[in-house]
């Protein structure tokens, strides 16, 4: 079953902007590149990053202004760990469309993981004002509150994720580790509990 964040993603897809000349000239419909992203997220959800990032370069080929190919880049790196690569794509694609959750949670999320964790906060909480669900941006600021170890405020967006996605394990351990850093053992081993039986 699709999340509300992959509908929401898919959405935005039909917001593409494509320039017919430039498609013409590579003997190419719209829908015929739109099919090349929709491979293109394929081979990244199935962790091939290196087929994925040849796709998403074939497309900027065509097209250089295909925002959502220029953050496809940006995500493979974020999951390779080059992570100045990353927001270094992210930027371009928000530059193109700065209203995009996506971007703006990958950037978010792609800053914290080099200690950022201030500049990640204002692109997390940007998503949210946009798209309240989005469950990559709450987990996201839980990251950041755990980091600045505001646990209080962490429970609050893990809790939020909870509430979308019940057995979303990121949220459950960092609820456990919450608990924990509170001093609360009781729930900390309970989260723990549920996480592990997803985990197993």
């Amino acid at each position: 079953m699709m999340t509300c964040d992959l509908h929401f993603r898919l959405g935005f897809l039909g917001m593409i902007l494509f320039s017919g000349l430039i498609a013409d000239a590579y003997g190419l419909s719209k829908n015929e590149i739109d099919q090349m992203y929709y491979d293109a997220e394929y081979y990244f959800t199935l962790g091939n990053f290196t087929q994925a990032m040849q796709i998403y370069d074939d497309i900027l080929r065509i097209d250089p202004n295909y925002s959502e190919a220029i953050a496809g880049k940006g995500a493979v790196f974020h999951r390779m760990g080059n992570y100045s690569s990353a927001i270094e794509f992210y930027d371009k694609a928000i530059s193109l469309n700065s209203t995009n959750p996506f971007f703006l949670s990958d950037k978010g999320n792609a800053m914290l993981a080099i200690g950022l964790d201030v500049e990640a906060e204002k692109y997390l909480s940007s998503t949210l004002s946009i798209l309240p669900t989005h469950v990559d941006a709450l987990n996201g600021l839980g990251n950041v509150y755990s980091f600045q170890k505001n646990y209080d405020e962490e429970i609050i967006y893990r809790t939020s994720v909870l509430i979308i996605e019940p057995d979303n394990l990121e949220s459950l351990v960092g609820m456990r580790n919450a608990y924990s850093e509170l001093n609360d053992f009781d729930k900390a081993i309970s989260y723990f509990d549920q996480a592990l039986i997803l985990s197993t």
